[in-house]
């Protein structure tokens, strides 16, 4: 017994916490899983997706009126891109970018007949006119 002892306990004399946290043959590394009420991480997206697009009352100009959390801090980093914060600026800036990349690019000429095209041929003559004239 005293030598099963000796070997649990290190040089202070206090005993090795590895020992105590290894796992036997047999037996589940993880003995008492994750706790009942604990969040899945694998759900993260999901919890901030929602709270994201949770309502709150805001008072604006007298008016209460409801509006999502994410509304809230989109116009608190506009504010403060317009108040001249450089890292506002350039996250607003990056965002503004990627919302550009991700809209699908509207084709004008696809939708234009021949009588639009004649109209437009005209204007830009005459704009070339004018700016000869001057």
């Amino acid at each position: 017994m005293a030598r099963v002892l000796r070997r649990a306990l290190d040089r202070r004399g206090v005993r090795n916490s590895q020992d105590d946290k290894t796992a036997n043959v047999g037996e589940c590394g993880n003995r008492h899983g994750r706790p009942k009420g604990s969040k899945n991480k694998k759900k993260l997206p999901d919890r901030l997706k929602k709270a994201a697009t949770e309502k709150i009352v805001v008072q604006e100009g007298g008016r209460k009126r409801k509006v999502t959390k994410i509304d809230i801090a989109l116009t608190q980093l506009m504010n403060k891109a317009a108040q001249g914060d450089p890292s506002s600026i350039r996250t607003a800036l990056a965002e503004l970018k990627k919302a550009e990349a991700a809209e699908p690019t509207v084709n004008p000429q696809g939708d234009l007949t021949e009588p639009d095209h004649e109209v437009i041929a005209l204007v830009v003559q005459r704009i070339l006119q004018q700016g000869k004239e001057l």
